[in-house]
C-alpha cells in the first residue's frame, strides 16, 4: 500500500514542484522532470520484484469510499512497468530539442504518467 501512495505522490510532487517553475529555467525543469520520472520507474521496479505472481488477486490495494478499490494485478502490472519507462524515455528524448514550451511539455509527460497509473 505504501508503495502505491508513494509512487502517486512522488508524482504530485513533482508536478507541482515543475507546476510553480518559471518557464525560463529549462534546465532545472527537465533535471526534475526526468527524476521525478526516473524515481516512479524504480519504485514500479521495486513494486515488480515483490509482486506475488502465485495469486490472481488484486495486491497492493488502497481503499477510497469515493473510488473502490485501487491496486496492483497481474495483468496492470505490465501496464504500469511500461508508462513508467515510457515517461523517461519521452523526457530523454527532447533532451537535447531547444523548444518554447519545455515546462508544459513535461508537465503533460507526467500528468499521463498520473493518470495512467
Amino acid at each position: 500500500m505504501i508503495l502505491t501512495s508513494s509512487l502517486l505522490l512522488v508524482n504530485i510532487f513533482g508536478i507541482i514542484y515543475i507546476f510553480v517553475q518559471n518557464s525560463a529555467n529549462q534546465s532545472n525543469i527537465k533535471k526534475v522532470g526526468l527524476n521525478t520520472a526516473l524515481l516512479m520507474f524504480l519504485i514500479t521496479l521495486i513494486i515488480w520484484i515483490i509482486f506475488d505472481r502465485s495469486t490472481p488477486w488484486v495486491q497492493f490495494g488502497i481503499y477510497h469510499f469515493s473510488v473502490g478499490l485501487l491496486g496492483i494485478d497481474g495483468i496492470s502490472i505490465f501496464f504500469i512497468i511500461l508508462t513508467a519507462f515510457l515517461g523517461p524515455l519521452c523526457i530523454l528524448t527532447s533532451w537535447k530539442s531547444e523548444f518554447y514550451e519545455v515546462k508544459t511539455y513535461i508537465l503533460y509527460i507526467l500528468l499521463i504518467e498520473l493518470f495512467c497509473f
